[in-house]
């Protein structure tokens, strides 16, 4: 593993330095260096707090395709501090009309039957076009080189790889970038995904449309369709136009304070941080108490 690998990598252990953070102006926190410092970037270039979210999600799409990807869906929750209100937009991963879950079989979930009209693009260019102030293609600007010059495989996603090896091992794509030589791709090695730095090229020069309406809508129906799905032209057009924009309510919280969220698991977590005081505790590094509480509330 050379040096430039290793600082594309996600530290084997935690940096002490990096449990906790404080920001005076703004703050981004992600599971991965490389889509923290895409967030960041977007900041420093004048960036709205969506833009960076939308630049950190596109990396982690790349780097850590087994928790997002450019094939699911996307949620953001936004707070406007001059009217104190915030809404939540973004769109799922949805079936295809012609297909039904309830006819499905044990063969059905390795099939093209699964592959559904992704919600991930139209949702973060939804957001873009309300809150974005770079431009479209900045935002994947970071993700374009972790696909293309690739990112150094870490020991979580080669785990998550190999515990799930045999489902992209099926497939001829899937074989390209996870298997190159034969052999699943090791923890330290540079992983690049050409193909997808393409796609993410076309994307960011020409918006949603590419992915739902053009070149790239017609590979993706060919590809699920000859693999059993039920996937149409039609199933992607009517995705992208399906965006979720609501208000959210304000929850109000056990110590005071209210929460604008969607997720009311995160009211929850809120409230028995509250009931057990664990604002009083130490940090759950240093503070065996603290760290208990805290693993309790997150079961």
């Amino acid at each position: 593993m050379n040096d430039e690998t290793q600082q594309r990598m996600r530290p084997s252990r935690p940096d002490p330095t990096h449990i906790s953070a404080t920001g005076r102006k703004a703050m981004i926190s992600t599971s991965h260096t490389l889509a923290t410092e895409a967030g960041l970037s977007a900041l420093r270039r004048g960036g709205s707090a969506v833009d960076a979210y939308v630049a950190a999600a596109a990396v982690q799409a790349v780097i850590e395709p087994t928790m997002t990807g450019l094939g699911g869906g996307l949620g953001i929750s936004v707070f406007d501090p001059a009217t104190g209100k915030s809404r939540a937009m973004g769109a799922i991963a949805a079936l295809p009309a012609a297909e039904n879950v309830a006819e499905f079989d044990p063969d059905a979930y390795f099939s093209g039957r699964t592959v559904t009209a992704p919600g991930w693009v139209s949702g973060a260019y939804a957001a873009w076009k309300a809150w974005g102030k770079l431009k479209w293609a900045e935002l994947w600007t970071d993700a374009l080189i972790c696909a293309r010059d690739g990112f150094g495989v870490d020991q979580l996603l080669w785990g998550t790889m190999w515990e799930y090896r045999r489902v992209p091992g099926m497939f001829a794509q899937g074989r390209d970038v996870w298997f190159p030589g034969g052999r699943l791709v090791c923890v330290g090695e540079t992983l690049r995904q050409p193909a997808l730095a393409r796609t993410i090229e076309q994307v960011a020069e020409q918006g949603a449309d590419y992915f739902y309406q053009g070149a790239f809508a017609r590979r993706y129906v060919e590809v699920a369709r000859a693999a059993g799905g039920r996937l149409t032209l039609d199933d992607m057009a009517a995705a992208q136009s399906k965006i979720i924009d609501i208000e959210l309510p304000a929850l109000p919280l056990a110590n005071g304070d209210e929460l604008h969220t969607a997720g009311l698991l995160f009211a929850l977590a809120l409230n028995l941080a509250a009931v057990g005081d664990l604002a009083k505790q130490g940090p759950p590094s240093e503070d065996a108490n603290s760290l208990f509480l805290s693993m309790r509330i997150v079961e």
